[in-house]
């Protein structure tokens, strides 16, 4: 029913979820809308122990509306710096066809960093597009 409201309106849901890919696999084709995609956040499902890499390129653009790229075992909780293999994250978003928005955030306790935060994720990021 949601995502024929989202229709009806012009909008995207987008689920956020440390499911793995066969349990949103199953969501998504039960539900079978355009309108239904999913937030995929990279530390998360790195966190429990999926293969973002491969499932990034198996969902592409048409199932992923947002890509959240959260640093996975990041001392200062810093995107670049752990255990997120940053090569393979830009192959596999390349792979996938997946061109829109690319997100990071503060992450808990973190909410006060602001800018300078900011730019130390940037240069992470700068550095997984190899800019």
């Amino acid at each position: 029913e949601l995502s024929l409201y989202a229709e009806q309106k012009g909008v995207m849901l987008g689920i956020e979820s440390n499911g793995m890919q066969a349990t949103i696999d199953v969501l998504l084709e039960e539900v079978n809308s355009p309108y239904l995609k999913v937030y995929y956040d990279t530390g998360n499902l790195l966190r429990s122990g999926e293969d973002v890499y491969s499932v990034i390129k198996d969902w592409g653009a048409e199932n992923i509306c947002q890509i959240h790229l959260k640093p996975f075992n990041s001392e200062g909780a810093i995107f670049g710096n752990g255990e997120t293999d940053l090569e393979k994250l830009r192959k596999s978003i390349e792979q996938s066809g997946y061109r829109d928005w690319l997100v990071f955030e503060a992450g808990p306790g973190k909410k006060t960093l602001g800018v300078p935060y900011a730019k130390k994720n940037l240069i992470g990021i700068m550095r997984m597009l190899g800019e």
